[in-house]
């Protein structure tokens, strides 16, 4: 009975081994995170942007309404 326990605990040792080289070797999903991250930065990056630039669009944008609309 001992030698079969022996035998099943090496095997998953080296199934445990096998295993942990495929995740590092798999690559597959490397390029849909690596896009995400980017996509975070440059969402992260507009944000002081839209901030700064929202004063400047609403003032041209009230001169071009009144410009249309005479009083």
């Amino acid at each position: 009975m001992t030698a079969i326990v022996a035998l099943c605990r090496v095997a998953t040792m080296k199934n445990a081994k096998y295993l942990a080289k495929l995740f590092v070797r798999d690559t597959s999903g490397a390029t849909a995170i690596e896009y995400g991250l980017i996509a975070a930065a440059m969402g992260l990056m507009l944000i002081p942007v839209m901030f700064s630039l929202s004063t400047t669009v609403k003032e041209g944008l009230f001169d071009v309404m009144l410009g249309l609309f005479p009083t």
